[in-house]
C-alpha cells in the first residue's frame, strides 16, 4: 500500500478551533472561535483557567471547577530544584545550553514515568481502575490496593516517605472544596491518602495532578501535555535564572566522591 491508496483531505481537520475568513483577505481572520466560543468574548468575560479547561475538556468549566484547577496550578507552578525537569533546566541554563532551549530541555527530563507527566497519565488509569474495583475503602481494601505495585502510579513513597508538599497539597485543595460530590475523583484519592497513612505512602504530585484532571474532565492522553503546561513556569524562571550564572555556580563532585567499579 502506499500513499496514493489513502484518502486525504484537502485542509487541516480540528474541532477546537474555527476561524471565519475576512472576506476582503480569507488569509485573515475577522474572529476565531475555541469550542464554538468567540475568542474575543472569551477574553472579556472568563478566567485564563476556565478557558484552558475549555481547550481541553471541549466545554467551559464550572466556577468550583476552575477554581480547583488553579489551585492546582499554583501547587505544581515550580516543583523545585528537587524534580528531574526543574534540575535539568538549571542545569541547562549555568552550563550555557542556548537559552531558547532551556525550557524544552527541562520538559523533557519531566516527561518520565518518575515525577513526571507519563506518571500523570497511568495514575489517572490507577485511581479509575481502583475507584471501580474498590469504591467504599477501608484498611483492608487499602492493603489489597497497596500490594498491587505494579499498578500502584502517582502513589507510594519519596525518599523512603511520603511526599510532605504533596500532602499538604491535597490537604490544601480538598478542605477548600464545598461540594465534594463535584469531585469524585480527589474525593477517592483523599481519602485513600488518608487510610495509607499509618504505613508510610501517601500522594504523589502526579497522582494529585490525576485526580484533578478527572475531575475536569481531561482524558489521560491530553494530560501529559497539560502537566507540560502547569509544570513550565518552574522549569522557565528556574532555568532562566541559572543562565546569568558562571559555570561555577553549580556544584562539582570531586573526584574522590565518585565510585569506580570493574
Amino acid at each position: 500500500m502506499n500513499k496514493k491508496d489513502f484518502s486525504y483531505q484537502r485542509k487541516m481537520q480540528t474541532a477546537i478551533w474555527y476561524e471565519k475568513p475576512n472576506i476582503d483577505n480569507p488569509y485573515l481572520a475577522d474572529s476565531c472561535y475555541m469550542h464554538g466560543y468567540d475568542v474575543a468574548e472569551l477574553l472579556a468575560k472568563r478566567s485564563y483557567f476556565e478557558v484552558l479547561g475549555l481547550l481541553f475538556c471541549g466545554e467551559l468549566l464550572e466556577h468550583d471547577k476552575a477554581v480547583v484547577f488553579e489551585k492546582l496550578a499554583i501547587a505544581l507552578m515550580n516543583l523545585g530544584p528537587r524534580h528531574p525537569a526543574v534540575r535539568a533546566a538549571m542545569i541547562a541554563g549555568v552550563s550555557k545550553t542556548k537559552h531558547t532551549h532551556i525550557l524544552p530541555t527541562g520538559l523533557l527530563a519531566g516527561s518520565g514515568g518518575k515525577g513526571g507527566a507519563s506518571e500523570v497519565e497511568l495514575a489517572m488509569v490507577f485511581i479509575e481502575r481502583s475507584r471501580q474495583k474498590y469504591p467504599v475503602l477501608s484498611d483492608v481494601t487499602v492493603e489489597y490496593i497497596l500490594e498491587d505495585t505494579e499498578t500502584l502510579h502517582g502513589f507510594g513513597d519519596l525518599y523512603g516517605d511520603r511526599d510532605v508538599m504533596a500532602n499538604q497539597f491535597i490537604h490544601k485543595i480538598f478542605e477548600s472544596i464545598e461540594l465534594p460530590d463535584q469531585f469524585p475523583y480527589l474525593s477517592w484519592l483523599y481519602q485513600f491518602n488518608q487510610y495509607s497513612e499509618a504505613k508510610g505512602v501517601g500522594v504523589l504530585i502526579p497522582g494529585l495532578a490525576a485526580a484533578v484532571f478527572a475531575d475536569i474532565g481531561v482524558k489521560p492522553r491530553e494530560s501529559v501535555a497539560l502537566f507540560q503546561i502547569l509544570i513550565s513556569p518552574g522549569i522557565a524562571a528556574q532555568g532562566m535564572e541559572q543562565s546569568h550564572l558562571p559555570i561555577t555556580a553549580m556544584p562539582f563532585i570531586d573526584d574522590e566522591s565518585y565510585v569506580f567499579e570493574k
